[in-house]
């Protein structure tokens, strides 16, 4: 007998890869949870199937429920997790506002930024849903690893304690190490400029520039990202965690990281719409590099490596670029 319950009832709002997967988490750990695709033919296959059409290598929870109504999703649902892409996620959050009561938690599962407005993902949610506790999901959670059941990590952000509580109980697996910060901004800030640390590496690395140049890449962009996050009021300690470092690391190494091959082939001299093209999905990171610069702006910073990331994600300098803005940059420290 599924002893599933309406009072752990959980809704997804997005079938991408991260939505397809914190849905199968929840499921497979007891939760009542349905997932809203924006594909019939996605719904259809996961409650057919239990597997994603553009996934079939991972079987879903069997419990798990797919619907293409927002309302059928959203009803009864004490959490809603948001994994749609940043474009995208206006137009999401605004029609789950709509639907939206007080009493249900909304988190944002998109490591994303809005253009032009430069509001975080969680930003958006509260403006749609102005009642409702919000909060992020940030950590080292490759989605292919977690269906897997390999370690990995879960950042559960809020400055409402009892959203956090629930969206750690609704996540908690056996393979899942969760914290819980009160701190959203800096969770949630950290967790979207990492990107920029991440295809920074990876440009290194497709250029052929060599492991001793990409720890100084790294070093050099996370320390630009850690001065802006400071100039932003995030907590810099939020960059040494999970959600900073480790998703890093893990970003910028990682073959199944969507970020490290968008740099890899940016490395390569390939152009940004033909990558594109190539990959799944769109890599949230792009929007992120693009973010740097006006943020840095507004924060009176000038971050030379990350403008220079900025420009070879735009096919205005080559690759290579990134060594001599590196080397001006150490040279220029020293008077």
């Amino acid at each position: 007998m599924d002893s599933r319950t309406a009072a752990e009832r959980c809704a997804v709002v997005g079938d991408g890869s991260m939505g397809a997967t914190l849905a199968h988490v929840m499921a497979a750990g007891g939760r009542e949870c349905v997932l809203w695709c924006a594909s019939p033919a996605t719904a259809e296959a996961v409650n057919r199937d239990h597997r994603h059409p553009a996934r079939p290598a991972h079987a879903l929870d069997g419990g798990l429920r797919a619907t293409t109504s927002l309302a059928d999703a959203l009803d009864g649902a004490s959490l809603v997790l948001v994994a749609v892409h940043s474009t995208a996620f206006a137009a999401a959050a605004g029609e789950i506002g709509a639907l939206a009561r007080p009493e249900q938690a909304l988190f944002s599962a998109t490591k994303g930024i809005e253009h032009p407005s430069l509001r975080l993902m969680s930003h958006v949610l509260r403006d749609a849903a102005p009642e409702c506790a919000v909060g992020t999901i940030g950590g080292t959670n490759i989605t292919g690893e977690i269906m897997a059941g390999q370690l990995s990590s879960l950042v559960v952000a809020s400055p409402s304690t009892e959203a956090r509580e629930r969206a750690a109980r609704a996540l908690a697996a056996p393979h899942l190490a969760i914290s819980a910060s009160a701190d959203l901004f800096s969770v949630e800030l950290v967790s979207v400029l990492k990107n920029t640390v991440s295809i920074a590496a990876a440009i290194g690395l497709g250029a052929g520039m060599g492991y001793n140049a990409l720890g100084l890449v790294v070093a050099r962009t996370l320390a630009e990202i850690r001065s802006l996050g400071a100039a932003l009021g995030a907590d810099p300690g939020t960059f040494d965690g999970p959600a900073g470092i480790g998703d890093i690391f893990l970003t910028a190494s990682s073959p199944q990281s969507l970020n490290r091959r968008l740099g890899m082939e940016l490395g390569q001299g390939r152009g940004l719409d033909e990558i594109v093209a190539g990959l799944p999905e769109v890599p949230e990171g792009i929007g992120a590099v693009r973010a740097v610069e006006p943020l840095a702006a507004g924060a009176g910073l000038s971050l030379p490596v990350c403008a220079a990331v900025a420009d070879i994600l735009e096919g205005v300098q080559p690759p290579r670029a990134l060594e001599r803005v590196l080397i001006e940059a150490y040279w220029k420290e020293l008077g």
